[in-house]
């Protein structure tokens, strides 16, 4: 199964399965649809975008971990907290 189409993570910068760390990049365009309601005049990376880049680098990481060939689904999130809004132009970095 190719799931490449539903990837945010572009690529992985580094990863170290002794320390269980990975550093991954998302680059989104500033051109992208899902900035034109985050916020007109200061667009912001929606925090469930960035959840996702997380979620996808966690599951990355464990796939690597655990030699598995199936990729890791996110089940849920309860009481998340965005504590650095993602503005557009920069680089998500997941580390």
């Amino acid at each position: 199964m190719d799931i490449s189409h539903f990837s945010v993570i572009d690529r992985v910068l580094a990863i170290d399965v002794a320390k269980g760390t990975i550093c991954s990049q998302s680059r989104v365009p500033m051109s992208d649809t899902l900035f034109e309601g985050h916020f007109p005049g200061m667009p912001l990376l929606p925090g469930t975008i960035q959840t996702e880049i997380m979620a996808q680098s966690a599951g990355l990481l464990a796939l690597v971990h655990t030699a598995q060939d199936r990729m890791a689904v996110l089940a849920g999130v309860d009481r998340a907290r965005v504590w650095r809004p993602g503005a557009t132009g920069e680089e998500f970095r997941n580390s």
